[in-house]
């Protein structure tokens, strides 16, 4: 999609990691994932350790790695100890048992003359391994709370041990009767006798929760030790008659039934068990968060609270957002997010898709009962037919343009081109690859065909452009200019249909997706939506994704949800079901966002105006630090009438202990600020900016933080939590200030508190930030603020200009000599990139202009040499004496003002000569805002 370009290459860059082998990919069939974290070491945090595994040396020298390398989830791997000198290792992990008697079962091998020993708390077993895999076997009784796992190596210099599919299952556990509050009691736990992995895991679950709220918890019978009492029945150890009323529901549907002392928790299919176990729990009063231990709510209790029957069903059949993969420690260190903590978070709260910045969505597992399983976005030049696997053997597969097959745009950054979908080859190949990648991947919903984004050029094929209707089209002859010529909807639609008709008659439940985004953004003209083909509505409407935040989609005095509507009625008049890909702050993904009400109003009005029944977009926002608006976007696609002030009211109460009002009082007044603000009205308005927040709101905010702070007093559980919102909020009062109009003196100290309260805390609380943060923090970026009299001198727009693609002029000294006849024009109000002077040129180049100081400069002190913006690396010498440089990351600078101190006694009437080298190598490059001589204050 077109995010930024900054954030646009870090996707890249993401997309083009070893997530997983295959889309879909799962644990072996069986696996137990519980109660041992990561046992197969199919996740890794770090990119080259098993997460949740710590190794540790006693002698020696050893390096810990994976066999094969690290992905990052779902790919099954063996930990690996490789010794460099002779000693002994070991990776541990610490879990928290429940009482009773385990085994825990290792698949180990390694290089002759190596042992290991495989140790579960005081019990351990040894071997000599060798290259074939052998099995070692540890019984344990009585285990109870913290229990140590261990994989140890003792080897000589190049010795290796390999540890796979670590198992730790109990054989029998200590259950107990737990009173309710109606004075009977819950005796057992049920399965049936063939249970899934996901079932297990539900009773693991349900097992483990209330044993943390009670110290006590239920035995599983046939297992462990029961009581008398009633029995929760999970999953399809339900009544047959009441499992009957599920069917026809959509997926992922649950009911609770309370009749006598059969209790049922059980789902349509193996995901709906596990959320009904945890509404179970919610009603207990737990809550978690937001992901991690942080954000697990325990509610200490002596009995368990009842339940009246009934039956829940989602409004959202596919509920998910993208999770940026990468989170960045203090010190610019980095690692990736606990995927599994992101996983659990995402299925305890009824959610069924996630995706880390790539081109899949990924499986959740088989013991949380798989996922939303599919690839997405952008496919036709990518997933479909890449052409630098096929445009050799199948030029017509690809769009033709001047009469040429041309697989890839010549246009930077030089996206792949679009394909002739007219073709009918294309379209074999399409269905072929389609039905091969569902039987392949049993647990996958959709397959998308999606056009490439832009800029790329389409077919120009007569069949293709048959597809189109007539009128709407218009071909430019420089298409450098314009590539797309318009509306190219029905062509693709006519594509997706086709495909969808004959992939439907192997995989009928199955869905192909299709964009509603740029050339596909307007409805079809000629075409219907086949019923197999779901529209993934992505209106980025001007870098506005979000629209206007306090107004409502159905209201007809906003501009732009009109639009909206008027796009998304032409798809409810082609009969479409739609899911929709929601831009959130896909530029500062550290900004506590308070869009309550725009989330629930666009998500309530799409379902219940516009069929929509998918959620999938870039909601990139850290979870942590935006924990209010995610919970309240989790229960919404669950249930579209959810009262979003409730979710507030509810997640301060059971969040936030001694702080809990005021924390609503904070969250309601910055939503009150959002829902009243009218920044929306104003020209260019863009909701990254966060523009719908005053200065004066911010500080009142600040304040109540810090009130909420000195509530919670030394409770170090209660601050983190409110210092992930602190952060979250100077992030935001700090790129609010940066996007003042009228910037003062006043602004910058408010930005200057903000920038250091940021940096402060993520480095005394740990707390993990994206990287557009970390560089938005590198460096503090306010610039030098003076009223309309301090302009002293305005620089013409032209200059002289010159290519040093050698990068010689340092050593020829171009600085200290007068620009002659190499030297051509260019304006200094945008890109050199952009103009005939330097079209199509990276690297270095330089400026050159002469200038006279104004008499009222004569006196004048404390002159800044003022330049509005430079994309590029800078070097800037006046009089052939360098006086300064703009260094920092371009990526945070390229559109930001900074200034240079001049030297005193320039004096006025002289002749000056100011020359600045600029460095750049991709994308615009150069002055591009006007650069001036200024008067500073004091304070600068």
């Amino acid at each position: 999609m077109n995010a930024p370009l900054l954030y646009r290459l870090v996707l890249c860059f993401l997309a083009l990691l070893p997530l997983n082998s295959k889309a879909g990919a799962e644990p072996d069939a069986g696996f137990p994932k519980f109660p041992l974290r990561n046992g197969d070491f199919s996740c890794s945090q770090g990119w080259d350790r098993p997460t949740s595994w710590e190794p540790a040396t006693n002698s020696g020298k050893h390096d810990f790695i994976m066999d094969p390398p690290a992905t990052f989830v779902n790919s099954p791997s063996a930990a690996l100890i490789r010794t460099r000198e002779s000693g002994s290792a070991y990776y541990y992990q610490t879990v928290s048992l429940l009482e009773g008697d385990y085994v825990l079962t290792v698949d180990v091998s390694g290089t002759d003359q190596t042992t290991v020993r495989v140790g579960l708390g005081p019990k351990g077993k040894d071997a000599k391994v060798g290259k074939k895999w052998m099995r070692l076997s540890v019984p344990a009784s009585g285990l109870k709370g913290k229990t140590t796992v261990s994989l140890q190596s003792n080897s000589k210099t190049d010795g290796v041990a390999k540890f796979r599919e670590v198992k730790l299952e109990p054989s029998r556990l200590a259950g107990a009767a737990i009173a309710f509050e109606d004075g009977s009691q819950l005796g057992a736990l049920v399965l049936p006798p063939d249970p899934t992995v996901a079932e297990s895991y539900a009773c693991y679950e349900l097992q483990r929760f209330i044993h943390k709220m009670t110290g006590r918890f239920p035995g599983l019978e046939g297992r462990d030790a029961t009581e008398s009492g009633k029995r929760i029945y999970l999953g399809r150890a339900a009544d047959s008659d009441l499992r009957k009323k599920l069917a026809g529901l959509r997926e992922d549907s649950y009911l609770m039934d309370a009749t006598g002392d059969r209790l049922t928790l059980a789902g349509k299919n193996d995901r709906g068990t596990l959320y009904a176990v945890y509404d179970f729990l919610q009603l207990q009063g737990y809550r978690w968060v937001m992901p991690g231990d942080l954000g697990e709510v325990v509610p200490q209790r002596k009995s368990l609270a009842g339940f009246k029957s009934r039956i829940e069903s989602p409004d959202y059949d596919a509920r998910g957002v993208m999770v940026l993969a990468q989170d960045f420690f203090p010190d610019n260190g980095w690692i990736t997010i606990h995927a599994d903590d992101y996983f659990d978070w995402f299925m305890r709260n009824r959610m069924n898709l996630i995706w880390f910045a790539g081109t899949e969505t990924f499986d959740f597992g088989e013991h949380r009962g798989h996922g939303w399983v599919q690839t997405l976005n952008h496919s036709y030049n990518n997933t479909v037919a890449p052409h630098d696997k096929h445009f050799k053997d199948h030029p017509e597969w690809y769009a033709l343009v001047d009469g040429e097959r041309m697989p890839v745009c010549d246009i930077g950054p030089k996206f792949p081109n679009q394909l002739c979908v007219s073709n009918p080859g294309l379209r074999d190949y399409t269905v072929k690859l389609i039905i091969d990648y569902f039987d392949k991947n049993p647990h996958a919903r959709a397959f998308p065909l999606n056009p490439m984004d832009p800029p790329s050029y389409w077919c120009e094929c007569e069949d293709c452009k048959a597809l189109d209707p007539p009128g709407l089209l218009e071909w430019p002859k420089d298409r450098r200019r314009r590539p797309t010529p318009g509306i190219l909807t029905d062509r693709a639609l006519n594509y997706a249909n086709a495909v969808a008709e004959r992939v439907a008659k192997v995989h009928p439940d199955r869905w192909i997706e299709m964009l509603s985004y740029s050339p596909t953004l307007e409805p079809p003209q000629r075409n219907k939506v086949h019923k197999n083909v779901f529209i993934k509505y992505a209106n980025l409407s001007g870098g506005r994704g979000t629209g206007p935040l306090g107004k409502s989609i159905m209201d007809p005095e906003v501009e732009i949800w009109n639009d909206w509507r008027r796009q998304l009625d032409g798809w409810k008049k082609a009969g479409a079901t739609m899911a929709f890909y929601n831009y959130l702050e896909w530029e500062h993904p550290d900004v506590t966002l308070f869009w309550f009400y725009n989330t629930v109003d666009v998500l309530k009005n799409l379902n219940r105006e516009y069929n929509c029944r998918i959620l999938a977009g870039e909601t990139e926002n850290n979870i942590p630090i935006s924990v209010m608006l995610y919970n309240i976007l989790v229960r919404t696609v669950w249930d579209v009438e959810t009262d979003y002030v409730a979710v507030i009211r509810d997640i301060c109460d059971h969040y936030y202990g001694p702080a809990a009002d005021i924390m609503y009082e904070y969250n309601m007044a910055m939503d009150r600020e959002v829902r009243e603000s009218t920044a929306y009205k104003e020209e260019g308005w863009k909701p990254n900016e966060h523009l719908d927040h005053s200065i004066e709101s911010l500080e009142s905010g600040r304040e109540l933080l810090h009130k909420a702070v000195a509530a919670v007093d030394k409770d170090s559980k209660f601050r983190k939590r409110i210092a992930f919102a602190e952060l979250g909020h100077a992030c935001l009062t700090y790129l609010r200030s940066l996007n003042e109009k009228d910037k003062t003196v006043s602004t910058g100290k408010i930005a200057r508190r903000a920038f250091d309260t940021a940096n402060a805390l993520r480095k005394q609380y740990g707390i993990m930030i994206k990287l557009p943060t970390t560089r938005l923090l590198e460096s503090y970026a306010f610039p030098p603020v003076f009223d309309k009299a301090d302009i002293l001198l305005e620089f013409p727009e032209v200059w002289k200009f010159k290519k040093d693609p050698k990068d010689v002029g340092i050593d020829k000294e171009w600085f200290a000599k007068k620009a002659d006849r190499s030297w051509v024009d260019i304006r200094t109000s945008t890109a050199w990139t952009a103009q005939p002077a330097g079209s199509g040129y990276h690297g270095t180049a330089w400026y050159h202009v002469t200038f006279k100081l104004p008499e009222r400069a004569q006196k004048a002190r404390n002159l800044q040499l003022h330049f509005g913006a430079v994309d590029g690396y800078v070097d800037i010498w006046l009089n052939g004496d360098k006086i300064g440089e703009q260094k920092k990351s371009v990526g945070l600078m390229w559109d930001k003002p900074f200034g240079i101190p001049l030297p005193e006694g320039l004096g006025a009437g002289k002749n000056h000569s100011l020359v600045v080298r600029i460095h750049k190598e991709d994308f615009a490059a150069g002055i591009w805002k006007a650069v001036k001589v200024v008067k500073a204050t004091a304070e600068q």
